[in-house]
């Protein structure tokens, strides 16, 4: 039992960091993007996570 636990807990713990790590590469591929496609891809974004919002702001750069 102790080991279902400690299996559930690291694997909890890696999934995290994937998860965070995924989206800081998301995140500067889609800051590298030029204006015009992050604005398209913005308005992708929102038609399909509607209702739920994400707001990404790029450092030095403002697009709004």
């Amino acid at each position: 039992m102790i080991r279902l636990i400690i299996a559930a807990c690291l694997l909890l713990t890696l999934q995290g960091c994937t998860v965070i790590q995924s989206a800081q590469y998301a995140v500067a591929r889609y800051c590298m993007l030029p204006e015009p496609a992050r604005s398209a891809n913005r308005e992708a974004v929102a038609l399909a996570m509607a209702p739920n919002r994400i707001n990404i702001q790029c450092a030095g750069v403002d697009d709004e």
